[in-house]
């Protein structure tokens, strides 16, 4: 007969293959948590997209003060200044994640460096396949007389140059939406920007918000800021609805890919996760 495994203060010890599948129930449980937290946040992050088509909303440029100070925060998540944000976000999850020193502090920045070019990468395939217009390339067509496939038909300096001579004069449009135009002057579909932010608000759901306090309320003003964010998209005229929402879901999937495939790293320990 085989031995019988050792007996310590009466308590039969685990064998191998009884701890092995232990740990994979354990890898899966976490990986089933970070799918449900990640969906979840998604539902929240959606929110802007689903009011303005429960609202009916059609975007026509407005004058108004706030419009500065939205051109400000969607800049976070666009080029060059998102190269900053990203910069900024990753030393703060390694400062809140706590890994190792260096090998654990570069897994993590890897990761969320995947998961954003990601995101970019599948944004970048899906503009260049729908060619969708923007908002405001429609409306140029209905008050400027250029129809969109002639805008398209411009190259990039082109189509800025074109903004700047026929754009400046209309008293519809301030001058900080007109020379953001002239910066993004691309296809719509899906959102960029809200790709973007919503990759990292997902990142901050899946790796901060076990880590405390400190942790929960970076993952909270992450998600407020992908929403405001989303908002201003639409409020600018960059985009619709639909892209807003594909750039949530497109943001959904690479973060739970990236879950399913790095689950081990994903997951914190339960001994170093916060209360």
């Amino acid at each position: 007969m085989p031995p019988r495994p050792p007996i310590v203060s009466g308590v039969s010890q685990p064998s191998n293959s009884s701890r092995a599948r232990d740990g994979v129930a354990n890898r899966s449980a976490g990986l089933s948590r970070i799918v449900l937290a990640t969906a979840i946040a998604t539902v929240v992050l959606l929110a802007p997209a689903l009011a303005a088509w429960i609202a009916g909303w059609q975007w026509t440029p407005e004058n108004k003060s706030w419009v500065p100070a939205a051109v400000l925060l969607t800049d976070t998540a666009g080029f060059p200044f998102a190269i900053a944000t990203c910069g900024a976000l990753a030393a703060l999850f390694v400062l809140l994640i706590k890994p190792s020193w260096p090998r654990g502090a570069l897994m993590v920045v890897l990761l969320c460096a995947a998961a954003v070019c990601g995101g970019q990468i599948v944004k970048t395939v899906l503009k260049n396949s729908f060619q969708e217009p923007r908002p405001y390339v429609e409306w140029l067509a209905q008050n400027h007389g250029l129809k969109s496939e002639q805008f398209y038909a411009m190259m990039r300096g082109g189509r800025a140059e074109w903004l700047r001579e026929n754009i400046a004069a209309d008293p519809r449009v301030p001058e900080a939406l007109r020379k953001h135009w002239e910066a993004k002057t691309g296809y719509s579909f899906p959102s960029g920007h809200t790709a973007f932010v919503a990759v990292w608000a997902l990142l901050g759901v899946t790796l901060l918000w076990r880590r405390g306090w400190g942790g929960r309320v970076c993952c909270c003003a992450l998600v407020a800021w992908a929403l405001l964010v989303e908002s201003t998209r639409l409020a600018l005229g960059m985009h619709w609805p639909g892209d807003v929402a594909a750039g949530v879901l497109l943001s959904w999937v690479v973060v739970a890919g990236l879950a399913a495939v790095c689950r081990n790293r994903m997951t914190p320990p339960a001994g170093r996760a916060g209360s």
